[in-house]
């Protein structure tokens, strides 16, 4: 310490002043708290930071009083601090140390407490409980009390049905059909109460009726498959009644209610072959639901090379055709199968605005890049001339004729055999079912009864 006296005089007099002055002496700084103290198994870790800028100082530190050495201030702070440990800072230039400020480690916050409800029985409730803390922990020797009141009761009582170490409790003495609830509380070392509560209905012994109807829809089920239901009716005390078991299969839809012109099918014919078909008519026409084959099933010859066999059968080739188209409906699925080309009626086909090439065409399914019989004929007779033709579409989708037998004046008869393949149409049955697919080409759809 150091006495400094300054003297200045002038023209009048003099006068003088006289200072004391304590060398090495640091300037109180400005150290702050970053952030809470973060806990970690029950011990906690204080940051701090300092306004002070200069060259060489940095902080410094004592735990409990300032009577030891002065510690470093660590870059990751001050860790291993209890519950009301005070911690005393200051800065230093290594030599000199400024006046010390403090800080108070507190655990604030309070533990926790779960409770699970055990057995119910007619007069009693069984609950058991656990425990945690997040900072400063649980002391040695755990504590708890627990409470009990109806839950028409605004407030608990202020003494406990029990207080002690177990981790589990009984209430006895209940009314039968009264509703509780149930609050456990216990402390930490830091002094903090936790207070955990549940509610509990007490359960009777009747077991209910069911006099009120209800109503539930379930959705979302899968067509085709059988369910199982059970309705279990259960009062607020926990008593149940189980009705019997009800067996329902959910049915699939009718090919009627699902498909429409143009939608891909699966159709397996009278011989066991799967084939692929599309919606011709739907349930919206006159003529009900019928499928068509994507391609044709078969090649056939009609005619002959020679005239006089030809003339025997002629007229009867629209009818065989027909015939031929009738070998491969399934009865399980098909009322009836007919060749392409006998819808409206035969011979009048090709002049009919309504008939199966021109809803073919609308459905550009036509082309099938094979040539297929129509199942349909024209003929005419004048004096000394007869013709008789088959109707066929061409592989481009264009329907053309074939003379089959022709007398001609001048030149005799003739006649001549030609092969186009076979397509059929099925007329399905009202009840054969939807079972699959979604009616694209990838997926089509699955029949089923």
């Amino acid at each position: 310490m150091y006495n400094i006296k300054v003297v200045v005089t002038d023209d009048n007099g003099s006068t003088e002043k006289v200072i004391n002055q304590l060398t090495g002496e640091l300037a109180e700084g400005t150290i702050s708290q970053v952030g809470d103290p973060e806990w970690n198994n029950g011990t906690a870790t204080l940051k701090l930071e300092t306004t002070e800028t200069a060259e060489g100082i940095y902080i410094v530190y004592q735990i409990g009083d300032i009577d030891g050495e002065w510690l470093e201030y660590p870059e990751e702070g001050i860790s291993g601090l209890n519950h009301e440990d005070i911690v005393y800072v200051a800065i230093s230039d290594g030599t000199n140390v400024s006046k010390e400020s403090s800080f108070k480690i507190k655990d604030g916050i309070e533990p926790t407490v779960t409770i699970t409800k055990g057995t119910v029985t007619t007069k009693s409730i069984a609950v058991s409980v656990s425990s945690s803390d997040s900072q400063w922990g649980m002391p040695s020797s755990i504590s708890y009390s627990y409470y009990i009141k109806t839950s028409s009761t605004t407030n608990y009582p202020t003494t406990a049905s029990y207080t002690g170490t177990n981790t589990s409790y009984t209430f006895n003495k209940l009314n039968q059909t009264t509703s509780y609830d149930i609050k456990v509380t216990t402390t930490d070392k830091a002094g903090n109460v936790s207070t955990a509560k549940t509610q509990v209905v007490y359960k009777d012994n009747t077991v209910p009726s069911t006099a009120t109807s209800y109503a539930y829809n379930y959705t979302g089920l899968t067509a085709g498959t059988t369910y199982y239901l059970r309705v279990i009716v259960t009062d607020r005390a926990g008593n149940t009644k189980t009705s019997s078991a009800v067996t329902q299969k959910i049915d699939y839809p009718t090919v009627e209610s699902v498909l429409e012109e143009g939608d891909w099918v699966n159709y397996v014919d009278k011989n066991g072959t799967t084939r692929k078909c599309i919606v011709l008519y739907d349930n919206s026409s006159a003529y009900g639901t019928q499928i068509i084959t994507v391609g044709t099933v078969k090649n056939i010859t009609y005619g002959s090379d020679n005239p006089s066999e030809a003339y025997t059968s002629h007229q009867q080739y629209p009818w065989n055709i027909d015939l031929e188209a009738k070998n491969y409906g399934n009865s399980n699925y098909s009322n009836s199968a007919r060749c392409v080309g006998s819808v409206p009626d035969f011979k009048y086909l090709i002049d009919d605005d309504n008939n199966d090439l021109n809803k073919l065409e609308s459905l550009n399914k036509q082309n099938i890049g094979e040539k297929y019989w129509i199942s349909n004929y024209g003929s005419q007779m004048t004096v000394g001339w007869y013709y008789f033709n088959l109707y066929y579409v061409e592989s481009d989708g264009t329907y053309s004729m074939v003379p089959i037998y022709e007398q001609l004046p001048d030149f005799g008869t003739r006649s001549r055999a030609f092969t186009c393949g076979l397509r059929p149409i099925f007329d399905l049955k009202e009840t054969v079912k939807v079972t699959g697919g979604n009616g694209t080409e990838t997926s089509p759809y699955t029949l089923g009864t």
